[in-house]
């Protein structure tokens, strides 16, 4: 695309690759040069039942009471749910800084680890992205 654009245009063409996990630098300030480590990303999983996913894929999620735990939020797994033969779910899938997630972890459970998440992280995160797990 590069050689064609050149071929094409008699202006100037600068063809720029950055691999950013192991390019990334500072720009500004006293440190500028010295390497950082890119931030670190999981992708985490909301499952959802068909009239739940239209809501949230309108007007995003919403945070919801843990009955007996006092607290609130999504709850996401670090893997999708596999399901049973019959279950019919949307699985959204959000990708989060992974020190930011550990903040929120709840535990391992059949689906992996669980966390319960603030809906504005996972709002602010997006966007959403949807999977239809269901065949």
């Amino acid at each position: 695309m590069v050689r064609k654009a050149r071929e094409r245009y008699a202006m100037p063409i600068t063809h720029v690759v950055v691999d950013l996990l192991h390019e990334s630098t500072q720009a500004d300030g006293p440190g500028r040069g010295r390497m950082v480590a890119p931030e670190r990303r999981m992708r985490v999983f909301a499952a959802a039942a068909y009239d739940e996913a239209l809501a949230i894929q309108s007007g995003g999620f919403r945070d919801r009471p843990v009955p007996g735990d006092g607290g609130s939020g999504v709850w996401v797994s670090d893997r999708p749910p596999s399901g049973s033969e019959g279950d019919s779910w949307v699985v959204f899938a959000v990708d989060v800084p992974e020190d930011v997630a550990a903040g929120y972890a709840r535990g391992e459970g059949p689906e992996g680890r669980r966390y319960l998440m603030p809906a504005e992280l996972l709002n602010r995160m997006g966007p959403v992205q949807q999977d239809d797990f269901s065949e």
